[in-house]
């Protein structure tokens, strides 16, 4: 009974703790997310101050819009480049590309999108050919004088991993990686999955699916590197991505090991503690019965 109500008491612990670990984890990945976000609105906001710069000009002064956005574009490290596109197809660089003839700055995705949705918006990563880094566009509407126009921004993704690999413990196994809406990977520790200049990486062509296993279903599951791992979600919200916190098994049920291993040994001694009770309590049942057994035999023997 002893027993039976120690392994019971394994049981239930082990699935509260369990509990309690997945909370844990959820908790500081959903900061994660919000500082990733925040990270996404801080970097847009010289948009911001772009747009209100150039919608309160007097008249429209293309000296001043690309000397504006050559300095917003130096100003930042994170910033690969600031552009302005016009409904006329008139295109301002912030690093002094000049497109090839025949270029129209209204058939591109980071102009349409802004134009359809009529807010910021944020797009999917893609290499970028002029400054040969991995960006995303983030594009807002403009109206210059009665002219619709969009302003975009390419924020390098290196910058975004840098600061994801700051957010975690540095005694921690762990590292976050970013999927966009589609599920394509943002940024992630292996190389191999992060965006190339061809194509994205989705997180259900690699590794027989196993992210989106652990992303929708919880699964536990072995990582690239051949190591079980757990999956934790976050949403960010600015733009429907999504922030994964990818933890190694050991260490996301640390805790649980732990618990076992004391329970068995509170196990173990209990059987011995059990087992010499037992042997005391069996002694002091079995010696009156000796004793008696010893009278029957005297009496056989006519020796009272």
């Amino acid at each position: 009974m002893l027993l039976a109500a120690l392994l019971a008491g394994l049981r239930i612990s082990t699935i509260q703790l369990e509990k309690n670990n997945q909370q844990k984890n959820k908790k500081p990945n959903e900061s994660y997310g919000a500082e990733i976000e925040g990270w996404i609105d801080e970097q847009s906001s010289t948009l911001d101050s772009n747009k209100i710069a150039f919608e309160n000009m007097k008249e429209v002064d293309s000296d001043y819009i690309i000397k504006y956005l050559t300095e917003s574009a130096a100003k930042y490290e994170c910033v690969s480049d600031i552009y302005l596109g016009m409904e006329d197809k008139t295109f301002y660089d912030g690093i002094g590309w000049v497109p090839e003839p025949g270029y129209d700055c209204t058939k591109r995705g980071w102009y349409i999108d802004a134009i359809e949705k009529g807010e910021k918006v944020c797009g999917s990563p893609y290499f970028d050919v002029i400054t040969d880094k991995m960006v995303v566009s983030i594009s807002i509407p403009i109206d210059l004088k009665g002219k619709t126009g969009v302003l975009s921004m390419d924020l390098n993704l290196q910058q975004l991993f840098d600061t994801l690999e700051q957010l975690l413990d540095e005694k921690s196994n762990a590292y976050l990686f970013i999927v966009d809406a589609d599920n394509n990977i943002v940024v992630h520790k292996n190389e191999e999955f992060m965006p190339k200049e061809d194509a994205s990486t989705n997180v259900k062509d690699i590794l027989n699916g196993a992210y989106v296993k652990g992303i929708e279903g919880g699964e536990i599951i072995e990582d690239y590197d051949g190591v079980k791992k757990h999956l934790e979600v976050a949403d960010i919200e600015i733009n429907g991505w999504k922030a994964v916190l990818v933890t190694p098994q050991s260490e996301y049920i640390k805790g649980v090991q732990a618990l076992t291993t004391a329970f068995v040994i509170i196990i173990i001694i209990g059987v011995f503690i059990i087992v010499f009770i037992t042997a005391i309590v069996s002694g002091q049942i079995a010696k009156p019965i000796n004793q008696m057994v010893k009278v029957i035999n005297k009496t056989k023997e006519y020796k009272l």
